[in-house]
């Protein structure tokens, strides 16, 4: 019961402290051999991935973001970001 226990807490820890290198690195190690000793799940869980997609722009001054940003961009002349805290 207690290696069912501790294998909980592994993977939940980094929900608790999403820094901890060493919780996410147990969590990861965790998840890995989880998927190896089930390839049925790897499988349902790579179907749940949506499909990679490709970003594009053009055209003067086009902005292309293909994943997640977070910051300005911003295009054109004379452009002044600003931090407002």
């Amino acid at each position: 019961m207690r290696a069912v226990d501790s294998s909980h807490d592994a993977t939940n820890e980094p929900a608790k402290a999403p820094q901890d290198r060493k919780a996410l690195a147990t969590h990861r190690r965790h998840l890995r051999r989880a998927l190896v000793d089930d390839p049925e799940l790897a499988d349902q869980l790579a179907g749940l991935m949506a499909p990679a997609t490709r970003a594009r722009a053009s055209g003067a001054r086009a902005v292309t973001v293909g994943g997640c940003h977070a910051g300005t961009a911003a295009t054109g002349g004379g452009v002044t970001n600003a931090v407002l805290r």
